[in-house]
């Protein structure tokens, strides 16, 4: 399911990066497949929530997507206009739901400082103009990804463990 979620926000990096958009079809797509897997997590234990409780994704998708969308209120308000699309509020929905509120927030702090970072050394103070920096997309591609590693593991490693032996086996009484 994380190779899903990866792949999921590859198409979101290039549709953004060329278009400057991200279709409501791949943030639906996302919730699809992280409905999916929180559905699969009532049965079987996963190496990304790793023990934390059953609603973990639901709160990871309200507090990330929420603290954006929040921001960009506060961005609407301050420059009277768009500060920042709602697609980059709305793809941490599947974010959340995938990664739950732990990974999540980690997720989103590793956005915002590296697309900070990138910002920094992109400010037309250095350059005498502003030149083309990635969308958003690519911060958020990266920021999960450092997520997951710092878990444990790269997004494609921290794959669910849903091996029988995931559980400890009871032990049976021999007559």
């Amino acid at each position: 399911f994380s190779i899903y979620l990866m792949s999921v926000l590859l198409m979101v990096f290039f549709i953004d990066l060329k278009h400057q958009i991200i279709p409501n079809g791949l943030v639906i797509t996302g919730l699809i497949g992280g409905a999916a897997f929180f559905v699969l997590r009532f049965w079987h234990d996963d190496a990304i929530l790793d023990g934390a409780a059953w609603y973990s994704p639901l709160l990871g998708m309200a507090a990330t997507s929420g603290f954006l969308f929040v921001i960009a209120l506060l961005g609407m308000l301050i420059y009277k206009g768009e500060a920042m699309g709602m697609g980059d509020v709305k793809i941490f929905l599947p974010i959340g739901l995938f990664l739950g509120l732990r990974l999540g927030i980690m997720a989103l702090i590793f956005s915002v400082v590296i697309g900070g970072l990138s910002g920094l050394f992109h400010t037309p103070a250095l350059f005498g103009s502003y030149r083309h920096v990635h969308e958003i997309a690519y911060f958020v591609l990266r920021g999960v990804d450092c997520g997951c590693r710092l878990a444990g593991g790269s997004a494609t490693a921290a794959a669910p463990s849903f091996a029988p032996s995931s559980r400890p086996a009871k032990a049976q009484k021999t007559p």
